[in-house]
């Protein structure tokens, strides 16, 4: 695969690609499972129409084993024709997806709006030797998406994708750089950067750390509570001398219980084993997956935000790990990639160093907290929230007919209103605590939660715009409430900031205006 160097508005060669073939049974492996599980579950059909197809009656053969194999053919076939149908084309700065079926669809993205190209690869993938390239583009309208996935062999995927990268640099610099661009796939390949030194490699250790602490709070307690119920059971069924089957039957049900619970745990482990990480230019290039291995590259120009993430767990451990944000991704990917595992503090400022030496963890200590007046406003908020309770307590007692407002009704409501305002007060407590606002030269810093934490630096030049409001308790007091918008999935789109004095929205305002 070559391409024409020179400047770009000069014409490039034009460079047309189709999914490998083994993209069809990806598509309908699904498809061709249920037609071969009906298929043979009729055993006397299958053998009257192999018999038929035998002596020549091929359509009645088909009919006899009850028309499956021949709707399945029929499926195959329309896979086949959607794959042979189905061209990406490389041209003039631009890559057009077109499929033309049935109804055709053409798309058109120009390559300087490329945000990331990235790799994975499952498990059939791997026995094949094929990989799927993703290219996100920074699109709000397909932030939540991948733009488009193009399965090709190794080495022809990795070739397409260091000449995305290629092209995409020389339009970023407006300069001819031909010969750069022809060698590129040779010299600078992505697997030829990540089988060297890289600069964050992760033991298995670390790994299971991360997985543990990044755990759902409610998962861990449960998984927990099953095994010691399964131990307790154990220890009274032995004691009781129950029958050994009997024993077994339980211990497997509580098992399986427990393995659904830490089933997060498990995914989180295997997807990032082996979990490394490399700067190379003004690239960052990141490896990791057993099963499902998972290769993307994130071009340190197009980073919009850098996220701090502490967990449940990890607040309790003190423990963090990092994502950075842009354009593009889905699922897990679309709050931002994960750059950097969990680990304390001052080793992730460390090692935040060595990958993104442009971005610096703030000193928490120096962040301008929320002022303590916010406190009265949530609670004059908590005894709203009571006396709601309480309201809705008693006249869900008398709707009942249990009884109009007695003595032990207008305990219950005072004790329910009370439980209410209490649980609402502690988690806008929670939320007090992890506020917080930090202004530096280049970047504005933001934490916030409740029982999770995220900690946010956001460039001045990254933010698109900022939203205040302000209702008339929080005018009597001088408060703002507010966020701000950067170009990212909708997931991380919305920043928000909390409530804060005026003044500190009007510095924002300042550094907004002196970067524009």
């Amino acid at each position: 695969m070559r391409w024409t160097g020179g400047k770009m508005k000069e014409k490039q060669e034009i460079i047309r690609l189709r999914n490998h073939i083994s993209y069809i049974f990806e598509q309908a492996w699904h498809w061709i499972v249920l037609f071969a599980c009906v298929l043979f579950s009729s055993e006397d059909s299958l053998k009257l129409g192999m018999e038929l197809i035998q002596k020549g009656n091929i359509i009645q053969g088909l009919l006899a084993m009850g028309g499956a194999l021949f709707v399945m053919l029929l499926v195959c076939a329309w896979y086949l024709n959607r794959w042979y149908r189905t061209t990406i084309t490389i041209q003039d700065g631009t890559i057009t997806s077109a499929k033309v079926t049935l109804n055709t669809r053409i798309n058109t993205m120009s390559i300087s709006n490329i945000s990331n190209i990235n790799l994975e690869q499952n498990i059939f993938e791997m026995l094949v030797g094929t990989y799927k390239l993703k290219i996100d583009t920074n699109s709000l309208s397909t932030a939540d998406t991948t733009d488009l996935e193009i399965l090709l062999k190794k080495k022809e995927a990795e070739e397409v994708k260091q000449l995305l990268l290629a092209m995409l640099k020389e339009q970023e610099d407006g300069e001819p750089d031909g010969e750069k661009i022809e060698e590129a796939p040779t010299d600078t390949g992505e697997f030829d950067i990540m089988q060297g030194e890289c600069d964050i490699v992760y033991s298995n250790k670390d790994i299971l750390k991360n997985a543990l602490i990044t755990m759902s709070i409610i998962e861990f307690a449960g998984a927990l509570g099953m095994v010691v119920l399964a131990a307790g059971t154990a220890a009274v069924a032995f004691r009781e001398e129950k029958e050994i089957l009997a024993i077994l039957g339980t211990l497997l049900l509580q098992f399986v219980l427990a393995s659904s619970l830490i089933a997060d745990f498990i995914r989180k482990f295997l997807q990032d084993f082996h979990f490394r990480a490399k700067r190379h230019g003004d690239k960052i290039y990141v490896y990791c997956g057993l099963f499902k291995k998972k290769s993307y590259v994130v071009p340190v120009d197009k980073i919009n935000a850098v996220t701090l993430k502490y967990t449940f767990i990890g607040r309790i451990c003190k423990r963090a790990y990092v994502k950075v944000i842009n354009i593009g991704g889905q699922g897990e990917e679309a709050d931002g990639m994960k750059l950097l595992l969990t680990d304390t503090y001052g080793e992730l400022g460390r090692k935040l160093n060595i990958l993104l030496p442009e971005f610096e963890l703030p000193q928490i200590e120096r962040m301008i907290k929320p002022p303590k007046r916010l406190l009265g406003i949530y609670r004059v908020y908590a005894v709203f929230s009571a006396a709601v309770a309480f309201v809705a307590c008693e006249c869900t007692v008398a709707l009942t007919g249990e009884g109009g407002i007695g003595g032990m009704t207008v305990l219950a409501g005072l004790l329910a209103g009370a439980a209410v305002g209490a649980l609402y007060l502690y988690i806008c407590y929670m939320k007090y605590r992890a506020s917080g606002i930090m202004y530096t030269d280049k970047t504005f810093i933001l934490s916030r939660g409740i029982f999770t934490k995220n900690i946010q630096t956001i460039p001045y030049a990254r933010i698109q715009f900022i939203h205040t409001k302000q209702g008339p308790l929080m005018r009597r007091l001088g408060l703002l409430e507010g966020n701000v918008s950067i170009l990212a999935s909708a997931l991380s789109q919305t920043q928000y900031m909390g409530i804060f004095d005026r003044g500190d929205f009007k510095r924002l305002e300042e550094k907004f205006r002196e970067t524009y």
